[in-house]
């Protein structure tokens, strides 16, 4: 029997980009989730780690984070780690791989820049896929020598795009879907896409495909669907289809969360957040949408408070509230109220109701721009009223 923990895209060095004062959190939770891994590593008693591309977010990352990853592989674990370079990290004249303190690595963890195979064990076979490029429409897999007879077990490393679900486009280093029945093996680790899926369609539970994407060890923006995982394949015997379980490696959640002001108010809203588990790990990107009473107003400012102080992170689209129909009595002169029906009207995708000024020509507006200056029209109106 082999055990192997395989793992992708760590995307070390990660900018996180447009999270403000939380990107430091996010790029140290990504070194939590590796020590996460490499505990679970120990743990389940794995005979080696593959790591399938990817490690670093580019070949420009700098050595304080190439420093603090080698270190940590060094003195974390003693199961083997094998490593291959990836599109982000590639094994080019400037790669990350090439810089001294690669020279510092004991002896249980190899960088594969070769497609040669290496033993795993006495009776298994790894076939590294190294990219030495970031971009290039060839299958990586199509190197690993076809099985020829033997009862050794084979396993594939690769990092490239297999078309596993509808959905997933054309992208760079297309892999074969049948590339580990072509290549006869028994199980292909591969890296690229961030959520944990395997090639029969399959993502977080017991699987048995013999392809299957780990999904980062570590979330890295909204809307990955699996992502903040690590899987444990365990193969028995040549020709036996493995047993893949997915292991949670990550620290952070990233969630959306959709709020109706028509169907909940939004004190109602506030209190979910207030009461929302784990608020301290948890990174939330919240739309509301529905009507808002513009003597709520001051409401909505204290949900956006309690929203930045609780969350890691807190992105809130105001975007599709509409101002409740309170009548235009709150509209104290014609011009108001004219303004008030002309945004009414672009907000309904009508011609506006107002004429430009002579010499001037009627500004254009998307529905959503016109209800967010209805909404700050009525709010701006109350407020003059209180």
């Amino acid at each position: 029997m082999l055990r192997l923990l395989h793992t992708a895209d760590w995307q070390m060095g990660m900018m996180a980009t447009g999270l403000g004062p939380a990107a430091a959190r996010v790029r140290a939770a990504r070194l939590d989730s590796l020590r996460n891994l490499l505990a679970l590593a120990a743990d389940r008693e794995a005979q080696a780690i593959l790591v399938a591309g990817d490690l670093f977010e580019d070949n420009q990352v700098g050595s304080t984070v190439v420093e603090g990853v080698v270190g940590l592989l060094n003195d974390a674990t003693r199961v083997p780690i094998h490593i291959i370079p990836g599109n982000h990290d590639p094994f080019t004249r400037d790669s990350v791989y090439r810089r001294p303190v690669w020279s510092q690595l004991r002896g249980h963890i190899k960088v594969h820049t070769t497609f040669e195979p290496v033993r795993l064990a006495a009776d298994a076979l790894l076939f590294p896929c190294p990219l030495d490029r970031k971009f290039g429409m060839d299958d990586p897999t199509t190197a690993i020598p076809v099985r020829n007879g033997g009862a050794e077990l084979r396993v594939g490393l690769a990092h490239g795009t297999m078309r596993i679900r509808p959905g997933v486009g054309d992208d760079y280093f297309p892999i074969a879907l049948d590339a580990a029945d072509r290549r006869g093996l028994d199980y292909l680790a591969l890296g690229h896409w961030h959520s944990t899926l395997a090639a029969d369609g399959v993502g977080a539970g017991a699987a048995s495909a013999r392809a299957c994407y780990s999904g980062t060890h570590e979330t890295t923006r909204f809307g990955e669907r699996d992502s903040g995982n690590a899987v444990l394949v365990t193969l028995n015997r040549p020709g036996e289809p493995p047993a893949i379980e997915t292991l949670r490696t990550g620290v952070l959640r990233w969630t959306d969360l959709e709020i109706d002001l028509d169907r909940q108010p939004i004190a109602d809203a506030a209190r979910t957040l207030r009461e929302w588990p784990e608020a301290e790990r948890t990174l939330l990107r919240l739309t509301l949408r529905g009507a808002l009473p513009p003597q709520a107003s001051a409401e909505l400012l204290a949900l956006r408070d309690l929203a930045r102080e609780r969350f890691v992170h807190c992105a809130i689209d105001e975007s599709q509230i509409r101002p409740a129909d309170t009548g235009d009595e709150i509209f104290t002169t014609p011009h108001l109220r004219q303004t008030a029906e002309a945004l009414r009207a672009l907000a309904s995708g009508a011609a506006p109701g107002i004429a430009p000024a002579p010499g001037q020509t009627a500004p254009a507006a998307s529905p959503e721009v016109a209800r967010r200056a209805l909404q700050i029209l009525h709010q701006a109106a109350w407020s003059a009223r209180a």
